[in-house]
């Protein structure tokens, strides 16, 4: 009974498609960085502002900037 467990986990693994798996990530100053203890370290440090909340000056000048796009699109529809 155990062979057959162990035949069919084997077939199932191969059944399984094709996962492809992101070897690359970029660093804060947007450089592609691919090795393995950088990028775990990349996605600590993403995790970790996530999680404390953080929020960069791009990513306030984004917002800013949507939002006066957004406020300008309004009054130019309303007049």
């Amino acid at each position: 009974m155990n062979e057959t467990k162990k035949f069919y986990d084997r077939v199932n693994i191969i059944r399984r498609p094709f996962k492809a798996q992101i070897t690359m990530c970029k660093n804060k100053n947007g450089d592609i960085v691919s090795d393995k203890k950088a990028i775990l370290q990349r996605w600590a440090e993403h995790s970790h502002e996530l999680l404390n909340g953080y929020t960069g000056v791009d990513h306030v000048d984004n917002f800013t900037s949507d939002a006066n796009r957004q406020n300008n699109e309004q009054k130019t529809e309303g007049t």
